[in-house]
């Protein structure tokens, strides 16, 4: 029976094939691949192609602007996605990322390159959008979270794999990790063979439902929450390694295989979504995670030793682990089955826009007090955002239709 005060309750679970199962698990795999892949030869790219400062500049370049070109990637991709069909998105947003994804074997100047780089990543944040869309459209309650808890078990996995990976091919020259972006041609096959056409059809548009703290058809709070989760998963990439470096380690081996330990944990936790989504509802998990993010942010950021600090970034990562199956899940409850792609691309369009302005924002306070300042900011907006939580589930989720019933 549909629920009135649920636009996505008619969801029922479908029957799958083996080429959407694995689109719904390994979507979210080609964006870490595409932020993470060229870090280890950024210095060989800069030797062999960089001619001045400005060029310097633009080697760096390679990795940041995959930030913004997936703020382009998502929502467009979210917009296709209602208007043409999931299947020609895939395909299209496939062969799109390993053409240009794999570039960098046949372009000799950084200009052209780093477009490559930007169409590349726009493809690949339509192809995370689509998998998400995917596992919200095709799948209800707890086969549903189980799916997205899955998914982004894989995307943290894919981090950990990557490194040694690209360093490896790095070894013979800066342009074999472009390689590893070739993944787009397979996944392209994937979907051509073993998706269901039936995917080529844009589902029929259902009547708009309203929603409390709405604009339209997209609920404000979630794109508020995933900004904030964006500033709580970006922000430690970008300081913890400085707070590592503070407490004396500076082999950039052993800087990693700290950061690396919380990594392999929440991958693990991540997979456990769909467990835990059926004792707990949406305001509570949300309550864990950003407890264990405030928690964790302080201990990296207090602690006097290089033990601490890894405990610290073990913790924060266990709080990163069920926020964005959590977040995912709860909005497709909660918005119609018309506007699901829309809703997925631009939900992740917060997430990405967080990565740089929480940067600008956090790095007068790193000037200031040290990056471990940075880290105690990160404390404080992980409990104020849980002060906030706790507030609705006391006083006002009941009303904001912002409760679902666990495991459902």
């Amino acid at each position: 029976m549909n629920d009135p005060m649920n636009p996505a309750a008619e969801v029922q679970p479908a029957r799958l094939g083996a080429g959407a199962k694995a689109v719904m698990v390994c979507g979210g795999a080609v964006v870490t691949l595409a932020l993470t892949a060229l870090s280890s030869v950024l210095p060989q790219i800069e030797a062999a192609l960089a001619h001045g400062p400005a060029d310097k500049l633009l080697v760096k370049m390679l990795v940041s602007i995959i930030g913004l070109s997936m703020l382009i990637g998502a929502p467009l991709g979210g917009y296709l996605i209602d208007r043409i069909g999931m299947k020609r998105v895939l395909l299209v947003a496939s062969l799109v990322y390993g053409v240009a994804g794999t570039a960098g074997f046949y372009l000799n100047s950084l200009p052209p390159l780093i477009a490559s780089r930007l169409v590349m990543g726009s493809a690949g944040a339509a192809i995370a959008t689509c998998s998400m869309t995917l596992i919200n459209t095709r799948l209800a309650g707890n086969e549903r979270a189980r799916w997205m808890g899955m998914h982004v078990s894989v995307y943290m996995a894919t981090g950990i794999l990557v490194f040694p990976a690209a360093g490896y091919l790095g070894e013979f020259g800066w342009r074999w990790p472009f390689a590893l972006y070739a993944i787009g041609f397979l996944l392209a096959a994937v979907v051509a063979l073993g998706i269901h056409p039936a995917m080529h059809a844009p589902r029929a548009r259902a009547v708009p439902v309203a929603s409390a703290g709405a604009v339209g058809w997209f609920p404000i709070r979630f794109g508020v929450l995933a900004f904030i989760i964006g500033c709580m998963t970006y922000s430690t990439i970008i300081y913890a390694p400085f707070v590592i470096r503070d407490a004396g380690v500076t082999s950039p081996t052993q800087i990693s295989l700290v950061m690396m330990g919380g990594t392999i944990g929440a991958a693990g936790l991540a997979s456990t979504y769909s467990l835990v989504q059926r004792h707990l509802a949406m305001l509570p998990l949300f309550a864990c995670s950003f407890a264990l993010l405030a928690l964790g942010s302080a201990l990296t950021a207090l602690a006097p030793h290089i033990l601490g600090i890894a405990i610290g970034l073990t913790v924060y990562s266990f709080g990163l682990a069920w926020l964005v199956p959590n977040l995912m899940t709860s909005a497709a409850q909660r918005i119609d089955l018309a506007y699901q792609g829309r809703a997925v691309g631009l939900l992740k369009a917060c997430q990405y826009i967080a990565s740089p302005a929480a940067a600008l924002l956090l790095e007068p306070v790193s000037q200031r007090f040290g990056p471990s300042g940075a880290i105690l900011a990160l404390t404080a907006l992980a409990t104020g955002t849980l002060a906030l939580i706790g507030y609705r589930t006391l006083f006002g989720h009941t009303r904001a239709g912002l409760a679902y019933v666990p495991g459902r």
